[in-house]
């Protein structure tokens, strides 16, 4: 299978080679090579893509940090060899080659590793003096990058050839049905998403850009991150892809959109380091606000300083996998120099970037020069790369040990060198679980190693910029996976307290927010005064007798105030209640002293009684309307005023329709008219005082919105009808302070009760109206239509004062006020005459008697006359008096 793939990439990269579309730079024909039993191949990015279009695609560029790497592969597999508790007898070899940071060239790098040099495809396109020619390899530690990862791995799943990548973090190579030979010593890109959106979450950062570029690392990164921040409620207003390579315009328009947003404060950029610098130093170039706070992935927050872009980004929080420095690599690695390490090919050129960047070149002595440019290698250089190289080569090395353990009866001998099966071997390396110089490792099942973060934060330290750690991430941990030490952190533009980045209006107390026409943003409505805020979000009323506090987040009950007896108004009308019980109690003595007189008989005694019950009753409604409603007391203060009406106007009904109907009959014949003795009247009276009785009786026991019952009354200042605030409040902050009092509030069974009464004064106007034409002398139904008009104009007066007063004590004092006076108009139209005539006029007339009889009969006659004269005079000019008594006397018939 091996040959004929061998002979069609031959035959492929020949045409290709032949129409110079495809050419191996000569500089990544170089290798770094050490052969052994099995052999471990390395994939790093010893110089960087030139991008030309034509020509060499190696820059002659030397990316330095990658020396480290390199190293660090080699330091793992001496150190391996030099063990006897790991591939004892088996010697481990390495071969190391230069992909130049190009996808092209790992395709091509992957190649030549498992094959190995010798083969016909290396000897067409890299031409070989090297005579220590070996086969491929067993694994392969590499590539550092997602999108060369993703080509190069491609390759080793054909040849079923495991390859760890030490820098690769892209989930799209966790796919293990695309790539099951690829495995990493570093965590994917999920887990670092998962950090960054709880560090958002952590800060409330709700509203926030992302910039990514546009390679398998950022596109998929930036995926990821707009998913979980929907899932977390995080919106993401700008979200931009640039390219590896971007243009000026294409990162200024980037920066400017950046600029005119001044709610998001926070910016994301999952890019690579050559992205991440391009959009900083424009925004630098720009002016850019300094209170951005970049949060940076892992793959440009160490590349600041190259491109002395740390000012602009002090202040933010970079994401960075967590790894012990290696002391012993570092020791090793201040042991090098150019005498001492010939065989790697690039260490050469490295030095000379080391004499060229420091101030090492002006020391002519080499010893002297040695130890200056050593002196630049400070402690904890050795950063997460470092590690996860040693982790890798460490993790084939347990795997290789594992399989030739099994094959060889547990005891690796000289001899014992079994056929290698990649899927055999890739089965032992997801098992290893080891303790090396970066702690505890092990794969989990999609060949990636569990999230671990350290959070840096950039800080101004003593006139230089350093990364201070400030927070760690562990997926390992179930609950609290981030902790994060907030104090220790330096926040963008030098501010004291935690920057925001939210396009939401800060609600205050009473206010819910509604979204507004840009999207992600929130502004604030105010709730209605007597509403509050349920789970911030939503305005929910108070019920009777409560009223939200100053947050607006309960319903308190609030102070009631009760009706004070104290008020004016309210000691006029229980001063006049007083007289006039006081007035009616004289009134009824002076009936029961005087009820043989003929003129109190005339007036229906019964009646009488009656109607000055009512007045009684009348008098004291103001009684049951002071004290603390409830309902019970609203029950008997409606019967009372319900009930005082229909016995002030039900007997007041029949004596009118009586002396009508009396004096009509009389025109007619000497009959007597039915229904008008006091026996028949008083049995009519208590059937109409009845009826009322159980109307408003069947109007308590039925339900609130029929009986009435308590209501409550407010005084809401700046509360207009809508429950909104009214234009003329002084502050629409203001917590307006709420007065309340109970009243009674009369029912629909009261108003039923009101149209009976209603219906018995119209029948008093009626006959009022009727009665008017009998004689003066015979007449007390004048003085029965004084009254009723007077009441029909009280109720006329009372009803929209009583609506629309806003002061509870006038209510109250109108209705009562309205009542009373209807009882005084009653008492004195209709029994003050009466009282007038017994006690002042016949009194005249009887002095006028006595003085006759004691004088001379003429001047006796002359002053009788003189003083009858008077007296029908005086009688003349007085109210008129009902006589039926003396009229049916008259007529020979008996009341």
């Amino acid at each position: 299978m091996y040959l004929i793939l061998d002979s069609v990439l031959v035959t492929l990269v020949t045409i290709l080679a032949d129409r110079r579309a495809l050419a191996v730079p000569a500089l990544s024909c170089v290798n770094y090579a050490r052969h052994g039993d099995y052999n471990l191949g390395g994939m790093f990015s010893v110089h960087l893509d030139s991008r030309a279009p034509e020509g060499d695609r190696c820059s002659p560029k030397l990316y330095s940090f990658i020396m480290y790497v390199v190293e660090s592969m080699v330091f793992a597999v001496d150190e391996i060899n030099n063990r006897t508790d790991i591939l004892p007898n088996v010697t481990l070899g390495f071969d190391i080659r230069d992909d130049c940071l190009s996808e092209d060239l790992a395709l091509w790098t992957a190649m030549s590793l498992i094959h190995g040099q010798g083969t016909p495809l290396y000897d067409h396109l890299c031409p070989s003096k090297d005579t220590d020619q070996s086969g491929g390899v067993i694994g392969i530690v590499g590539p550092g990058r997602s999108s060369m990862s993703l080509t190069a791995a491609s390759v080793a799943d054909l040849f079923q050839i495991p390859m760890i990548s030490y820098a690769a973090t892209s989930d799209e190579l966790s796919d293990k049905v695309k790539f099951p030979f690829f495995l990493r010593s570093v965590a994917p890109d999920r887990f670092q998403v998962d950090a960054i959106v709880d560090i958002l979450d952590h800060f409330q950062w709700n509203y926030i850009s992302i910039l990514y570029s546009t390679d398998e690392y950022g596109i998929n990164g930036a995926r990821l991150l707009q998913q979980k921040a929907e899932e977390y409620g995080i919106c993401v207003w700008l979200s931009v892809s640039i390219r590896a390579s971007p243009s000026e315009r294409e990162v200024s328009d980037v920066v400017q959109r950046l600029k005119q947003n001044t709610k998001s404060k926070v910016t994301v950029m999952f890019a690579v380091f050559q992205v991440a610098n391009a959009v900083l130093s424009e925004a630098k170039r720009s002016g850019l606000p300094s209170n951005m706070t970049w949060i940076a992935s892992d793959a440009w927050g160490h590349r600041l300083a190259d491109f002395n872009n740390e000012d602009i980004a002090v202040g933010g929080l970079f994401i960075d996998m967590e790894s012990n420095s290696v002391p012993i690599f570092e020791t090793h690695f201040r042991t090098l120099t150019p005498n001492n390490n010939r065989q790697n090919p690039w260490f050469n050129t490295y030095w000379e970037y080391l004499l060229s960047t420091t101030n090492c070149s002006g020391v002519s002595d080499d010893k002297e020069q040695t130890v200056c440019i050593l002196a630049h290698h400070e402690a904890g250089f050795s950063n997460k790369a470092i590690a996860a190289v040693l982790d890798a080569v460490y993790a084939l090395a347990y795997a290789l040990d594992s399989v030739l353990k099994d094959s060889c009866s547990g005891t690796i001998t000289v001899d014992c060198r079994p056929r290698f099966n990649g899927t055999v071997y890739l089965d032992h390396l997801n098992a290893v679980n080891f303790q090396e110089h970066g702690g505890r490792f092990l794969f989990e099942d999609k060949g990636d190693p569990p999230g671990k973060y350290e959070i840096k934060n950039l800080q101004p330290i003593d006139g230089e910029y350093r990364m201070v750690p400030v927070g760690k991430w562990d997926a390992m941990k179930a609950t609290v996976r981030l902790t994060i030490n907030e104090s220790r952190i330096y926040w963008a533009g030098g501010q004291t307290v935690i920057p925001e980045s939210i396009c939401r209006e800060k609600c205050g107390p009473g206010y819910v927010p509604v979204p507004l026409s840009e999207a992600c943003c929130w502004g604030c409505h105010r709730c209605p005064l007597d509403a509050i805020v349920v789970n911030g979000t939503q305005c929910e009323k108070c019920p009777k007798r409560f009223w939200p506090d100053v947050n607006y987040t309960r319903c308190d009950d609030y102070p009631e105030i009760p009706v004070s007896t104290n008020e004016p108004v309210i000691l006029v009308v229980i001063l006049l209640s007083g007289v006039g019980i006081i007035l009616t109690i004289l009134t009824v003595v002076g009936m029961l002293a005087n009820s043989r007189h003929p003129r109190i008989k005339a007036s229906s005694r019964e009646l009488s009684y009656v109607n000055l019950a009512g007045l009684v009753l009348a008098y004291m409604t103001i009684f049951p309307l002071v004290i603390r409603p409830s309902n019970p007391s609203c029950s008997v203060a409606q019967t009372v005023i319900s009930v005082c009406l229909t016995l002030t106007f039900a007997p007041t009904l029949l004596k009118c329709s009586r002396i009508f109907r009396i004096f009509r009959a009389g025109k007619r014949s000497t009959q007597r008219p039915r229904f008008i003795s006091p026996k028949e009247q008083i049995i009519m009276v208590s059937i109409m005082v009845g009826l009322q009785l159980i109307i408003s009786c069947l109007s308590a026991a039925l339900p609130e919105d029929f009986s009435g019952g308590v209501d409550i009354y407010t005084y809401t200042p700046f509360l207009d009808g809508s429950g909104s605030l009214s234009d003329d409040n002084e502050s629409a902050d203001s917590h307006p302070i709420v007065s309340l009092t109970l009243y009674c509030k009369f029912g629909l069974g009261f108003l039923v009760s009101a149209v009976y009464n209603l219906l018995i004064i119209i029948g008093c106007c009626y006959y009022a109206l009727r009665a008017r034409h009998v004689p003066d002398n015979y007449n007390e139904s004048k003085f029965i239509a004084v009254s009723v008009y007077s009441t029909l104009v009280l109720c006329l007066a009372v009803v929209p004062v009583y609506q629309t007063s806003d002061d509870i004590h006038m209510k109250i004092a109108t209705l009562s006020l309205a009542l009373v006076i209807n009882a005084y108009v009653t008492l004195v139209c209709l029994y003050m005459p009466k009282f007038y005539i017994i006690y002042v006029i016949e009194r005249r007339l009887q002095e006028a008697e006595r003085m006759r009889s004691g004088s001379s009969f003429k001047d006796g006659r002359s002053s009788f006359k003189s003083s009858l004269r008077d007296s029908m005079r005086t009688m003349h000019h007085q109210p008129p008096v009902n006589t039926t008594v003396e009229l049916f006397h008259s007529r020979g018939q008996d009341l």
